[in-house]
């Protein structure tokens, strides 16, 4: 297989070493009035406190209701999907949305 792991050989120590990179999850269905800070907020709510490394929301300013959320690990981007998939949140208007979490 092109991506087999079972073989005996490893990646060179130097290699072994390094940080895996982000895990990078989409939130969507945010409320449009959503900063940065709202997202965090709600990542700490669920317990997710310093497991992400950044919060980028594309087009801030026109309230696109999505955030790019990158976690520092696979297993954390797993754990922000079963706490927030489907969690409802009520927008400025008082209409309830249900968050959906995605790979990006």
């Amino acid at each position: 297989a092109l991506f087999d792991t079972s073989s005996e050989t490893s990646a060179p120590e130097h290699l072994q070493s390094q940080e895996q990179p982000p895990v990078v999850a989409a939130v969507s269905h945010l409320p449009h009035h959503y900063m940065v800070e709202h997202v965090m907020f709600l990542l700490l709510e669920v317990g997710l406190g310093g497991r992400f490394e950044l919060i980028h929301l594309p087009r801030a300013g026109l309230g696109s209701g999505i955030a790019m959320v990158h976690f520092k690990s696979e297993e954390d981007a797993t754990r922000c999907f079963y706490m927030l998939q489907g969690k409802p949140l009520a927008d400025a208007f008082g209409a309830t949305r249900l968050l959906q979490v995605t790979r990006a």
